[in-house]
């Protein structure tokens, strides 16, 4: 069994934007976003005999988003001299540039550089997990299936590089499966001893 997931999620022909979504581990379940307005949800699920990877918790912290709005809300960033587009495509090779007024929330917040011969297109947004499989999502930097990840897990972590792997030096990572079900467990007790 692959460590990493399958071999058909890694196709070097799509863009990166694309490809950084369909990545991560076997047996996990994964909702990546770049926008509110935007997300996949994945699931690997390689093992027929084992539980399927869902539902995933609820989201814990929230992260600056870039790299999506352009697409669906061009006419914000026109000008008469500019496109929409030729604006909010510069805007994002700054590493510090987020859109303004919208976040979403996850378990993580990542940052991923995309190099091209004119500089660097960062792309930011949060993830939400429950993986079940040996491997799992680390803070700080990841390279998995030709895609760099910067991940945190504080709140609006994601604003550059350099706070994202400070607030990964200091964060903690949480089995978000296990504390879901711990959650639940209490609720559970705490009804029952209400009954009593």
């Amino acid at each position: 069994m692959s460590k990493e997931s399958s071999d058909f999620n890694f196709d070097p022909g799509l863009q990166l934007s694309d490809r950084m979504f369909r990545n991560f581990y076997d047996n996990g379940c994964y909702n990546f976003s770049l926008h509110p307005q935007q997300y996949f949800c994945i699931v690997h699920c390689n093992n027929p005999e084992g539980s399927i990877p869902y539902p995933i918790p609820p989201p814990v912290v929230s992260c600056y988003v870039s790299g999506y709005d352009g697409t669906i809300h061009l006419a914000k960033y026109e000008t008469d001299e500019r496109s929409g587009f030729e604006i909010y495509d510069k805007q994002i090779y700054n590493e510090t540039y987020y859109d303004e007024g919208i976040s979403c929330r996850g378990h993580f917040c990542f940052i991923v550089p995309d190099k091209y011969s004119d500089g660097t297109r960062y792309y930011k947004g949060c993830i939400s997990a429950n993986e079940q499989g040996e491997n799992r999502i680390q803070l700080g930097y990841m390279y998995l299936n030709d895609v760099p990840y910067y991940i945190c897990n504080t709140d609006f972590c994601n604003f550059d590089i350099e706070t994202t792997l400070e607030e990964a030096r200091n964060g903690t990572l949480e089995d978000n499966f296990s504390s879901l079900k711990l959650r639940i467990n209490v609720v559970f007790m705490v009804l029952i001893a209400m009954n009593f």
